[in-house]
């Protein structure tokens, strides 16, 4: 949940870099949980949509604040490999 996930950035991650590899529909229920809160099944009104191998980076602050520094970059892709 997103209370844990603060959690552990708070007291587990300070100073540390964690990485997630994931397909987009586990991101797209990571990012409601974290941002939007937990919402009751059913009542979902916004999806996250990611290409393939896109990077998004989520700072989560001491102070328990987040900070989205970007989500589904691809400047590392051609446009022709963009999915």
């Amino acid at each position: 949940t997103a209370v844990k996930l603060r959690h552990l950035a708070k007291n587990e991650w300070q100073s540390k870099n964690v990485l997630l590899v994931s397909h987009a529909g586990f991101m797209d229920a990571l990012l409601k949980a974290i941002l939007l809160e937990e919402l009751p099944a059913g009542e979902e009104t916004t999806f996250f949509y990611f290409y393939n191998t896109s990077i998004s980076r989520i700072d989560f602050l001491a102070n328990g604040h987040m900070g989205v520094r970007y989500l589904n970059r691809i400047p590392h892709l051609p446009p022709e490999k963009v999915t």
